[in-house]
């Protein structure tokens, strides 16, 4: 090959090389849409793209944080309705005992009525969620009752969660103003009491259960209405962070990526001077071999 055909094939092959190499970025960019990779590509768009990546991942924690805490309180929420139900059976029960045509037999019967009331209400209250124990207050790994003694062995910690920039918001249920004396009546102690008095055949004993039974009853609902307002508004809190994280997403989107129909009209571009050059590259050879003979 002569000195010029040999200049001419390696300028040719240079362009056919970088028309490869831009037939690659455009294929890329086509297959992700994605036009900004590397700081070079475009400094300024590259830090605002890293920026709204942070602020992705700040939110998309806030929202699992979020879902953990919603679930929990929605779980607290339910089961201090089914308390509630037992309270109130329990209430039931003491009107229906403290009529004078009972028996000590009757009441005996009803004393482990109660009793059972009593075991399943301690198992709801010492119920775990995702985060521990429900009703524990700060000491999640502890259950909130002693199931024998019924003494109360959480605490009225509160668990706040971040729902907006700067702004918690209470994350898990009060035990302590659901069970104990901090709300009013210990639950636990009167159904005790409640059953003792049954068994005892105490008249009098079971008369006053009645009032501390609708108390307690009060107690729960009041105890379940705090944790619904609670499991409202991490609700709502998680629906803001989910219309942010669209916008956010939304906006990363406009900086990072490529139009389709622009990505797909710049890969046939590039492709069509990459067949032009390719073609040259051939013509090149041909015509060093005719040459050459």
């Amino acid at each position: 090959m002569r000195v010029t055909d040999n200049m001419r094939f390696q300028e040719a092959t240079a362009n056919t090389s970088q028309a490869a190499e831009r037939v690659y970025m455009a294929e890329k960019r086509a297959a992700t849409l994605n036009r900004v990779a590397k700081p070079s590509d475009d400094p300024a768009a590259y830090v605002s793209i890293a920026a709204k990546d942070a602020t992705l991942s700040r939110l998309e924690g806030r929202k699992e944080t979020l879902s953990r805490a919603q679930g929990d309180l929605e779980l607290a929420e339910s089961t201090l309705a089914t308390v509630g139900d037992l309270v109130a059976k329990a209430r039931e029960i003491a009107v229906d005992m403290a009529s004078g045509d009972k028996t000590p037999s009757d009441r005996a019967v009803a004393a482990k009525q109660v009793t059972q009331l009593r075991q399943s209400l301690v198992a709801l209250a010492n119920a775990k969620g995702a985060r521990g124990y429900l009703f524990s207050g700060t000491k999640t790994d502890t259950p909130a009752i002693d199931e024998v003694t019924g003494t109360f062995l959480g605490n009225d910690g509160l668990t706040n969660v971040e729902v907006a920039d700067g702004v918690l918001a209470a994350a898990n249920a009060n035990g302590a103003t659901a069970f104990t004396a901090a709300g009013g009546t210990d639950v636990v102690a009167e159904l005790d009491n409640f059953a003792k008095a049954l068994a005892a055949n105490d008249v009098t004993g079971i008369q006053t259960s009645i009032d501390t039974m609708s108390a307690s009853h009060a107690q729960v609902v009041s105890a379940r209405a705090d944790v619904g307002l609670s499991a409202d508004r991490l609700r709502s809190a998680a629906d803001v962070t989910t219309s942010a994280l669209g916008i956010v997403m939304s906006s990363r989107a406009s900086i990072a990526q490529i139009d389709p129909t622009v990505a797909y009209s710049a890969l046939a571009n590039a492709t069509a001077i990459f067949d032009r050059d390719l073609a040259i590259t051939k013509q090149i050879l041909s015509m060093a071999a005719s040459n050459a003979a």
